[in-house]
């Protein structure tokens, strides 16, 4: 492993990798635009072994709409192929390559059968395959669509960085046209039944989403309509769990209608942990732990699909999981043009 910057390492080297994965600040941060911009990509790109990919972390709620589309444009100028996955209610995740993504069904199966990869995605609540499937958004096709004619950022143009505020409610605009991009994954191998899990864990997000959005618009009843109906078709997953739990540590003055949706979560929540002093550590606890794990799913979710993942990129010799990816930049950073999310 080498600490150095992501950027210049590129330069400095002319060794290929099966995967680079890309965390940094935001884009609106002074400084960070340069590993989110064409010049970049394409510098990126030309260190790629065969079939290698490219893992960039989209945060939506960080900039204004416009700015998240010419983002998106940089990307495809340098990649011909491409694609989106949610990752979490705030962010997505850019999968480009030079070659086809092939999303396998038995290759994917297999890796997610290692007990330390089924373990990392079980804590943010994918249980299997079709849960993983389900986070597909989109193909080249659809961002392009969704980029238009933005004007994509380079080193020359980085207006991202000297942005104006981001809106209110922007996240209210840019995740629902994000979402309305959703195309079938193009599957390979997947049989009538794993088609319908996928399409069943998708609404399921989906409906999670719908639930996000009513309380960013201040709509209780609905969201408390939404989350109802979540818990009771998905009552295990831990990451529909942590909102409730978030939900119930920031009730002051409960709303009737609020507290229901609480009570329906709590009732799947272990008594010892509704003690008031444990209730609002766990809270805390779970919250440290799900940025953790959340970018855990992040660096794992392109490595399923790697063809080259059956080789050391995914195993090294001591039987050990790892891969050769170069890790640019890091989470965490709030700089004074985002507005906070409601963790």
């Amino acid at each position: 492993m080498r600490v150095a910057d992501g950027r210049r390492e590129l330069m400095r080297s002319a060794e290929r990798y099966d995967l680079i994965t890309l965390e940094p600040p935001p884009p609106s941060a002074a400084g960070v635009v340069n590993l989110y911009s064409s010049d970049f990509y394409r510098l990126a790109r030309q260190r790629l072994a065969p079939n290698g990919l490219v893992a960039q972390w989209l945060p939506i709620s960080t900039q204004n709409d416009e700015d998240t589309r010419a983002l998106v444009r940089s990307f495809l100028d340098s990649f011909p192929h491409a694609s989106l996955w949610s990752t979490e209610l705030h962010e997505m995740l850019l999968v480009g390559s030079v070659e086809p993504q092939a999303l396998d069904v038995a290759h994917i199966a297999k890796h997610m059968a290692d007990p330390s990869v089924a373990a990392a995605f079980s804590e943010v609540g994918i249980g299997g395959a079709a849960d993983l499937l389900a986070t597909w958004m989109t193909d080249r096709a659809g961002l392009d669509r969704y980029a238009g004619p933005a004007q994509p950022v380079t080193d020359g143009q980085q207006r991202i960085e000297y942005a104006s505020w981001v809106r209110p409610d922007e996240l209210q605009r840019t995740l629902p046209a994000l979402v309305g991009l959703r195309s079938k994954a193009p599957l390979v191998g997947a049989d009538a039944a794993l088609e319908k899990s996928v399409a069943d864990a998708h609404n399921r997000l989906m409906l999670f989403y719908q639930a996000s959005l009513n309380a960013y618009a201040g709509y209780r009843d609905e969201w408390v309509r939404d989350m109802e109906l979540l818990m009771r078709v998905e009552p295990d997953n831990p990451y529909y769990r942590w909102f409730v739990l978030i939900a119930h540590s920031r009730i002051r003055a409960p709303h009737a209608t609020a507290v229901r949706v609480v009570s329906v979560g709590l009732r799947l929540i272990p008594a010892k942990s509704r003690n008031s002093a444990k209730f609002l550590h766990d809270a805390k606890s779970l919250r440290h732990r799900f940025a953790t794990q959340r970018h855990c799913l992040r660096s794992i979710l392109p490595l399923l699909f790697c063809p080259v993942a059956d080789r050391e990129a995914f195993h090294g010799k001591d039987g050990q999981r790892k891969h050769r990816n170069h890790v640019a930049g890091g989470n965490g950073w709030r700089d004074r043009h985002s507005r906070a999310p409601p963790h």
